[in-house]
């Protein structure tokens, strides 16, 4: 599936305009970036920082790189899948695990010192 990008909270990563193909996966590691829907409705495309249980169910704790604000707790069935290619001005950029995560450290590093 691919999902075009408006905003520019994953800046410089992922740019508006951009189009992410999006793969569902049974589980997710931190760093990696993932399509999800809000408690609005909204679909946004953020990094996945962590989980945590809360009665018995399992919330992912998401944020933008460029946003020093996490986003509310996503429940695990509102998540539409990870981003696995970044297409950008005719070219596919492949999602590379190292990359996600020095991002990942960066971006809760930020949430610890920010929050």
């Amino acid at each position: 599936m691919e999902i075009p990008i408006k905003g520019n909270s994953m800046e410089p990563f992922i740019k508006e305009g951009d189009l992410v193909e999006v793969v569902p996966s049974k589980f997710y590691l931190p760093g990696d970036v993932l399509v999800f829907f809000n408690p609005l409705g909204a679909i946004l495309c953020h990094r996945l920082l962590g989980y945590s249980l809360k009665e018995g169910k399992i919330y992912l704790h998401l944020k933008g790189d460029n946003s020093y604000k996490k986003d509310s707790p996503v429940f695990y069935l509102n998540i539409i899948g990870k981003v696995v290619k970044i297409k950008r001005n005719g070219q596919i950029i492949e999602i590379k695990k190292g990359k996600n995560l020095y991002l990942w450290i960066k971006n809760l590093c930020q949430w610890i010192c920010f929050r």
